[in-house]
Formats: C-alpha cells, sequence, structure tokens
C-alpha cells in the first residue's frame, strides 16, 4: 500500500492498526513508496505509454486489491480501479491529475490486473473520501474482475456506469463487462 501523495504509509499503518494486524498473522508489510519502481509500459494507453510501478507489485504469484467503498470529489466514487493508484509512485499520482485521472486509472488497470477484488463496504464514506459521516452498510464484495466489481459496488451508492467515468471508459475498453447487466452477483448468505 501507499498514502496519499505526501502523506505517511507507515504512519496510516500505525493509526489504523494495520501495523498490529500484521505483527499478529506474520504478514509482511509493505510501503510502496519506499520499495522500488519500475517502469512499465501501458501497451493499450490512451493518456499514458508508461508509468512508475512499485516493483513488489510483480513480484508475488497472487494479487488482492482491497480498497473500501467511498465517494470521491474528482472520480465520483473510489473502488478498486482507483484504489490501484496505490501501487503507483507519487509522481505518477500527480501526473495523473494533471493529465486526464480518469482514462489514466483505466490504463493503469490494463497494466495492473489483480486477480481478486475484495471491496470493504462495511463502513463507507458517502460524503467525501477522507472523512464525513461514517455509514455503516456491512458489506463485503469480491470479484475477480475489477470493473465488474466497482460496477456492483457503485451501484449500492446509487451510482450508474453512466455516471463514473472511469468506469464508463473502461466498459469500453475492453477491461471487464460492458454492463451491470452482465455481471453475475452470488450472495453465499442467501439459499435457494
Amino acid at each position: 500500500e501507499s498514502s496519499t501523495a505526501g502523506d505517511n504509509t507507515m504512519r496510516a499503518f500505525r493509526v489504523t492498526g494495520m501495523d498490529k494486524i500484521a505483527q499478529k498473522y506474520g504478514v509482511k508489510v509493505i510501503d510502496f513508496k519506499k520499495a522500488p519502481h519500475l517502469s512499465k509500459e501501458v501497451p493499450r494507453g490512451k493518456e499514458i505509454n508508461s508509468v512508475k510501478i512499485s516493483k513488489p507489485i510483480f513480484e508475488y504469484d497472487y494479487l488482492i486489491n482491497v480498497p473500501i467503498l467511498k465517494i470521491h470529489g474528482e472520480t465520483t466514487v473510489t473502488i478498486g480501479m482507483k484504489n490501484l493508484k496505490g501501487c503507483i509512485h507519487d509522481q505518477e499520482k500527480h501526473r495523473f491529475h494533471r493529465l486526464n485521472l480518469h482514462q489514466c486509472i483505466v490504463d493503469l488497470n490494463t497494466v495492473i490486473k489483480p486477480d481478486l477484488t475484495v471491496v470493504d463496504a462495511t463502513t463507507c464514506s458517502l460524503q467525501w473520501e477522507l472523512g464525513g459521516d461514517p455509514v455503516k452498510l456491512g458489506t463485503i464484495m469480491m470479484g475477480e474482475n475489477v470493473l465488474a466489481v466497482d460496477m456492483i459496488a457503485a451501484s449500492l451508492l446509487g451510482y450508474g456506469i453512466d455516471e463514473v467515468r472511469h468506469l464508463k471508459i473502461a466498459s469500453q475498453s475492453g477491461i471487464g463487462p460492458e454492463s451491470i447487466k452482465e455481471v453475475k452477483v452470488f450472495n453465499p448468505l442467501v439459499t435457494e
């Protein structure tokens, strides 16, 4: 993980208690800001043709993306696709905001492809990404296609794909389903 540009990731781990959880379970915590970065080509990029990504992303067999469901001032929502910005260098985060942020998010998702996206929607921020009144939704969603998961998660907040630009662009880019109607949702708590 890496915190917002200009913030301290390890401090965030301490404040949230993630460092203690990692220690308890013997999990290695990596601050992507301090890890080496690789410049990766973005062959299908429409806004960017290369991006600096934290090297550990490519050193493991399985990548699990764990975003928290939130409203966002610039991208309407921040879920799995946008969460992958945590894998890039701070300079890239700034560059994405100077360029077309929505297209940059889509371009990044053509290079980093999580094997599983698990959206934490237990408590959500429905006012803005940095705070506001938390709302308990008590929900966790997961899926193998980050766009499909994001479509369903955005719908929980009342947003359709046409209202979230990066989801709309991604749906037209072959990253995942073109429509939420193509997404199959399974609820393990409901038996037929």
